[in-house]
């Protein structure tokens, strides 16, 4: 059965109570059975792994590094893409969702990809605010706007 992707972004230099955030929608998003996207490395990618591979989910890391062992230990699926921050673009293509939890300059390439490829972006705990990010307060809030949004895009594409 496929697998339909979600990404969640968000800095390596993160604040508590966003690394608190990121791994609760990282296990929900395992609970649910939805394979997690992010960069692999650490801070929000990390903990929100870390979420979603302790709930049984799929994790993949997209690497900016040429190496695959540099992901963090809770990636599923490491792939070494060797493209900087230039790998931020194909996390934003590859995933139905993006939900972002706080925010550097490199969430906000992301966001900004996301939102030209016509993705639903979700933001949360200080992702940076720009015209089409779905502002939410709460995981639960992320969850909802996040199935809303993807069945939305399951419809229209059928």
């Amino acid at each position: 059965m496929r697998q339909i992707p979600i990404g969640v972004i968000g800095p390596r230099e993160a604040t508590a109570e966003q690394l608190s955030m990121a791994e609760e929608i990282g296990a929900r998003l395992g609970q649910l059975t939805l394979t997690m996207i992010c960069g692999g490395k650490g801070g929000v990618m990390q903990a929100a792994a870390k979420g979603s591979l302790d709930a049984g989910g799929l994790t993949v890391g997209l690497l900016p590094d040429h190496d695959w062992h540099e992901a963090n230990p809770f990636i599923s699926l490491p792939i070494a893409t060797g493209l900087s921050e230039g790998r931020n673009m194909i996390i934003a293509k590859s995933c139905e969702v993006l939900i972002a939890v706080g925010g550097s300059y490199g969430t906000m390439t992301e966001i900004a990809y996301g939102l030209h490829f016509s993705k639903p972006v979700i933001g949360l705990q200080g992702a940076p605010h720009v015209d089409g990010l779905l502002p939410v307060e709460s995981a639960d809030e992320a969850m909802e706007t996040m199935a809303e949004r993807l069945f939305a895009r399951i419809r229209l594409s059928h």
